[in-house]
């Protein structure tokens, strides 16, 4: 077989399983397709999904430079973290993962 009956054959697939209401492991099963076959074709077949997520955006930054940078700080709404020049990186890491559990 092809590349492209392939990938018309696994889009017939992905349809018939979506149509089944039935989870992929029991489609998979009751019609004997390996299962990271079709989660390999999945994810092939739908590239566009990965431009659906959220894309970053920035925020604008307002610098103040009246004296030389000695340290950086970030506000994120009441907390206010200072990272000096010569910081440990561990610790910034450990500060920023329990901040995002707030």
């Amino acid at each position: 077989m092809n590349n492209k009956e392939l990938r018309t054959l696994w889009e017939r697939l992905l349809k018939e399983q979506r149509a089944s209401g039935k989870t992929i492991r029991a489609w998979c099963q009751e019609q004997k397709v390996r299962e990271n076959r079709f989660y390999y074709w999945r994810k092939k077949l739908q590239p566009a999904k990965a431009s659906n997520r959220q894309q970053v955006q920035w925020l604008p930054i307002e610098t103040e430079q009246t004296k030389p940078c000695t340290a950086i700080t970030v506000h994120l709404g009441k907390a206010r973290i200072e990272i000096p020049r010569n910081f440990d990186h561990y610790q910034l890491k450990e500060i920023i993962r329990v901040l995002q559990t707030v």
